[in-house]
């Protein structure tokens, strides 16, 4: 049996962030000493965003969940309450291990990547479709002009979903559960499901709920078809 290989990684520790593989977000650190951010700088070391179970003063091995993805820091701003940083995701891992050394922390990670489920034409139809939902939603709003340029420059299925997640309430537990998944069919297929359960106040259009209307539902349902082709 082969022996399992461990990598040591600074560990960013997130609270309330959806995190997925191959997309750059944003993430603000309230509380971070100059050697911490230092080691962030160091573009040579490996770094990994873990999800924190709660989110608490003095933090133990146990407050950190058991995945996380590895990244790199791509910039970042000093703020009155604490640092903004902007991250570019990278391959999903395992931690094993978090330990403290002189206020950073790092784990034993290994890494543990996606199923390739959804490439190529299929993800393209998928992203497809759900550009269409948003475009359909977001142009009743003023000022929505902004929001659509936005929407023009995601090319993939997992940005889509972290892009949309800072505007469709969840809880920390359910953005974890994105990032525990290893399929992004099946990713897709539940940020989906997430969407439809959302009682938002646009849903209205003519006097027909929107998730109602024909060419909706046949966007839905052509979602799922490809899905599962």
């Amino acid at each position: 049996m082969t022996e399992m290989a461990y990598q040591s990684s600074v560990v960013l520790p997130v609270a309330d962030t959806l995190l997925l593989p191959r997309t750059r977000t944003f993430v603000f650190v309230e509380k971070m000493n100059k050697v911490f951010l230092s080691c962030l700088e160091d573009q040579k070391s490996l770094h990994v965003a873990v999800p924190l179970r709660r989110d608490s003063d003095g933090l133990h091995e146990e407050d950190y969940h058991h995945i996380g993805v590895t990244f790199q820091l791509m910039s970042y701003q000093e703020k009155e309450k604490g640092i903004l940083l902007q991250i570019e995701l990278k391959e999903r891992a395992a931690v094993h291990r978090v330990v403290m050394n002189q206020g950073v922390p790092y784990a034993d990670i290994t890494y543990f990547p996606d199923s390739q489920d959804l490439e190529g034409p299929m993800q393209e139809q998928m992203l497809s479709y759900l550009k269409e939902i948003v475009r359909s939603v977001s142009s009743r709003f003023q000022g929505s002009a902004s929001y659509m340029r936005e929407l023009d420059q995601i090319k993939d299925v997992d940005s889509m979903i972290v892009w949309l997640s800072r505007s469709v309430p969840m809880s920390p537990e359910e953005k974890y559960s994105y990032l525990k998944t290893d399929s992004l069919r099946e990713r897709s297929l539940h940020f989906m499901d997430a969407l439809l359960k959302q009682k938002l106040p646009y849903t209205v259009y003519s006097g027909v709920p929107f998730y109602s209307r024909a060419e909706i539902k046949d966007a839905l349902s052509y979602l799922r078809l490809i899905a599962y082709r």
